[in-house]
């Protein structure tokens, strides 16, 4: 686990902190094992009967675990905190991806593309999503692939560039060689300069 707090585990101290009564065996739960039950409920979307049988079958005796009408009765207390403290933590991604964005506008790549694809996938699938907050998140994926558009407009007209360039230089040559070579009326030799010095 980061060092950074999970927004799961920022809700169960936010929920232990707030005094909402619910199933103690909950919150008896090593972190890990908590934060795995928490995470394949909420956030993969794992029906509870099997995220249960899934936690137990990793090691976690039935004995420490909630019966599933307590765990029901969990799942309804925690959503709120759980809906707040990932929404938090979507809208600081957010704003870290905006803030790295202003610092370095041409150097995005597709690690933090797939990373706001990601998050703007979990906050659709979030019951409880903030419209507004959906909205910024779909914009900024649709202005990402905007940017990654016309980055490859930008290096196609490069090339395009460098191609008319090379031809440029090899017509000035070829120009040069001509007029080097001599036979020429000086009128003829004074428009291969003229043509030159557009080159």
């Amino acid at each position: 686990m980061s060092t950074q707090t999970s927004p799961i585990l920022e809700a169960r101290e936010l929920m232990l902190a707030s005094g909402v009564r619910t199933d103690s065996r909950m919150f008896t739960l090593p972190l890990t094992a908590f934060e795995t039950l928490a995470s394949l409920v909420f956030c993969e979307r794992v029906a509870p009967k099997v995220a249960l049988a899934m936690v137990e079958k990793d090691g976690i005796p039935k004995s420490k675990l909630p019966g599933i009408s307590a765990f029901y009765q969990w799942q309804r207390d925690f959503l709120p905190f759980y809906s707040a403290c990932s929404r938090r933590a979507a809208v600081k991604f957010a704003n870290e991806v905006a803030d790295e964005a202003k610092k370095t506008p041409g150097e995005w790549n597709q690690a933090i593309a797939d990373k706001l694809s990601q998050a703007t996938f979990e906050l659709l699938t979030d019951p409880n999503r903030d419209p507004k907050a959906v909205k910024n998140f779909v914009t900024g994926v649709l202005n990402f692939q905007k940017l990654d558009v016309q980055r490859e407009q930008l290096a196609q007209a490069e090339r395009k560039l460098k191609l008319l360039e090379d031809s440029a230089a090899r017509a000035k040559a070829e120009l040069t060689k001509v007029a080097n070579a001599g036979g020429l009326s000086p009128e003829t030799q004074q428009q291969i300069q003229q043509a030159l010095s557009l080159l």
